[in-house]
C-alpha cells in the first residue's frame, strides 16, 4: 500500500506540475502576442497615408519658386540686386522668370486647394455635427485663396499693375484667414476627438506645435514685410539682406511649414475612412 501511495503522489505531482507549466506557457504566450498587437497598433498608427504628400508638396513647390523667381529676377537688367533684392511682384513682372512664378504658384494652388479639401473631409468625419459648419468653411477659404492666387499669378502685371497690387493684397489676407481657421479646427478636432494611440496623439500635438510655431513667424514677418516696404530710403545698410523680399520669403517658408504640418491629420484620413464604414456597416446590422 505504502509502494501504491508514493506512485500516486509522484502521478499527482507531475500531472499538477504539467498543468502549471501549460498554465505559464500560454500565459507568456497570451503576453507575446498582446506585445506584438501592441507593436503593430503603434506601427501602423505611426504610418501616415500616401495622401499626406499633398500638404508637403506644396512646400515643395511653393519655396523653390518664391526663390527662383527673386534670384533669377537679379539678372534683369532693369533689376539691381545690389541694391535690394526684388519681392515676387516685381521679379515676376519680366520673363522668363515670370514663367517660373506663373507655374509655381499655379501647381501650389491646385495643392493647397486638395490640401483644404481633404483636410475638410478629415473635419467632416471627426467632428460633431454641431461642429461640422467648420470643414464647410475650410473648404470655402480653400478653394477662394486657390483662386485667389491663381488670378494673381495670371494676371496682367505690365498693363494693370494695380490690378496686380489689388489682387495680392487681397489672396494675402485670404490666405491668412484660411490657414487661422484650419489652424483652429484642427486644434478644435483635437480637443473633442481624444485618441487613445499614445503615437498618434504626441504626431498630432507636434502638427499642432509647428502649426503654432509658423503662425508666430509668419505674423513677425508681415509685420516686417509692411513696415520695410513703406521705408523708401534704399541707402540703409539693411534694406539688401532684411528688405520686404526678406520678409516676404519668410511669410511665404512659414505659411508652407504651417500647410505641410496638416500632413498628421491627412495621413490618417484612409483609417478614419474606414472605420466611419465599419460603423455605418455595423449600425445597419
Amino acid at each position: 500500500m505504502d509502494v501504491d501511495q508514493r506512485l500516486d503522489i509522484r502521478s499527482s505531482s507531475s500531472s499538477s506540475s504539467r498543468s502549471s507549466g501549460s498554465s505559464a506557457t500560454s500565459d507568456n504566450d497570451s503576453d507575446i502576442e498582446f506585445t506584438v498587437d501592441q507593436d503593430d497598433a503603434s506601427k501602423r498608427s505611426a504610418a501616415l497615408d500616401p495622401l499626406a504628400w499633398a500638404p508637403v508638396l506644396v512646400a515643395v513647390v511653393a519655396i523653390p519658386t518664391d526663390v527662383i523667381t527673386v534670384l533669377w529676377g537679379c539678372q534683369h537688367p532693369h533689376i539691381d540686386c545690389n541694391i535690394g533684392y526684388p519681392t515676387l511682384g516685381v521679379a515676376a513682372r519680366h520673363r522668363p522668370q515670370l514663367y517660373v512664378y506663373l507655374v509655381g504658384t499655379v501647381v501650389a494652388s491646385v495643392l493647397f486647394l486638395a490640401t483644404a479639401a481633404l483636410f475638410a473631409w478629415f473635419l467632416h468625419l471627426s467632428l460633431p455635427p454641431t461642429h461640422r459648419w467648420l470643414a464647410i468653411s475650410v473648404l470655402l477659404g480653400g478653394a477662394l485663396t486657390a483662386i485667389l492666387l491663381v488670378v494673381a499669378a495670371i494676371h496682367d502685371t505690365r498693363g494693370h499693375p494695380a490690378g496686380l497690387s489689388l489682387a495680392s493684397a487681397t489672396s494675402f489676407l485670404t490666405t491668412w484667414v484660411t490657414l487661422l481657421r484650419m489652424q483652429h479646427a484642427r486644434r478644435t478636432a483635437f480637443l473633442l476627438l481624444r485618441t487613445k494611440d499614445a503615437t498618434e496623439r504626441h504626431h498630432r500635438i507636434r502638427g499642432i506645435a509647428i502649426g503654432e510655431y509658423a503662425i508666430v513667424l509668419g505674423a513677425i514677418a508681415s509685420v516686417a514685410y509692411v513696415v520695410t516696404a513703406l521705408v523708401t530710403s534704399s541707402s540703409a545698410w539693411w534694406t539688401k539682406l532684411l528688405g520686404p523680399a526678406a520678409y516676404e520669403g519668410l511669410v511665404v517658408a512659414s505659411w508652407s511649414a504651417l500647410v505641410a504640418s496638416f500632413a498628421t491629420e491627412i495621413g490618417r484620413l484612409s483609417r478614419l475612412v474606414e472605420q466611419h464604414d465599419l460603423e455605418a456597416l455595423s449600425r445597419q446590422k
